[in-house]
């Protein structure tokens, strides 16, 4: 009898490592007790590879008649045309240098120089800098905002900040300070600040930065200053067109090579309309 109990018991054993060790061979799972089993390659993503919903959905972009009424004077074809072009300065985070993952330098084609390329095309007398700087928060932007902007003498300013923030733990309050001192200094020298709301990461910070895009909206609708909802453009060009999320975002903060410009198209798409 006792012969008999110990066969079993290694029947049961043998059977037992050849269930979890078999499937793993033979590379199948099981997803979440459905019963559905797909063949693993190597290239396989088992986390979701796209983005499920749009991010800031109901955050509306919103350009003051200010600025709409500033860009069509700068058209070739305006009564009131300058002759000179209108000045405009990104101030930014690695996203407004178009940081290239891998070597730490701009891209070729960053959100400032495809932006002065659209509106170029499109007829308006244009001169876009780029003023961006790989880590930077909201604290740097207030510390070097008199060489890097105002010495310049732009009549524009789109403002691009916020995730470094999140990734140094600023809170709301102190986010929300810093972008109204950004702003407010930008307006006491007589330039139109344009607030661009962070772009989507897929990183554990992801919630901290859509909360900011919420400050955003609240300074934009309190203080009436135009905001441009890259959150959702991004994620919903990225649904529309189904494109992977490690190829958009390889390192889950930054673009690949080729995305930056969605940046200057979602900027764009509000000056045209």
């Amino acid at each position: 009898m006792r012969i008999i109990l110990i066969c079993l018991f290694l029947v049961c054993v043998c059977c037992f490592c050849g269930y979890v060790f078999g499937f793993k061979n033979t590379n199948i799972f099981f997803l979440k007790n459905k019963k559905i089993t797909e063949k693993i390659t190597e290239n396989t993503v088992i986390d979701t590879p796209f983005f499920k919903r749009i991010a800031c959905e109901n955050i509306k972009n919103y350009y003051t008649k200010e600025v709409l009424a500033l860009f069509a004077n700068y058209k070739k074809t305006a009564t009131n045309n300058p002759k000179t072009p209108l000045k405009i300065v990104c101030y930014g985070n690695s996203i407004t240098n178009g940081f290239q993952i891998g070597t730490g330098q701009p891209v070729k084609n960053h959100y400032p120089i495809v932006l002065q390329q659209l509106l170029e095309k499109d007829g308006f007398e244009i001169d876009v800098t780029k003023q961006g700087y790989n880590g930077w928060r909201t604290d740097h932007a207030l510390k070097n905002i008199q060489i890097n902007v105002l010495d310049k003498k732009p009549q524009i300013v789109y403002l691009e900040f916020g995730i470094n923030d999140a990734y140094s733990g600023f809170s709301l309050q102190l986010f929300e300070k810093n972008m109204l001192l950004l702003t407010k200094t930008l307006q006491n020298y007589q330039i139109i600040p344009i607030i661009l709301t962070p772009t989507p990461i897929t990183s554990k910070y992801k919630i901290q930065v859509e909360m900011y895009c919420e400050v955003l909206q609240k300074i934009s609708t309190q203080h009436n200053i135009s905001l441009i909802n890259l959150q959702k453009y991004i994620t919903q060009k990225a649904i529309q067109t189904q494109t992977h999320t490690q190829k958009l975002l390889p390192d889950n903060v930054h673009f690949a090579d080729e995305f930056y410009a969605w940046i200057a198209e979602g900027i764009y798409e509000g000056i045209k309309k």
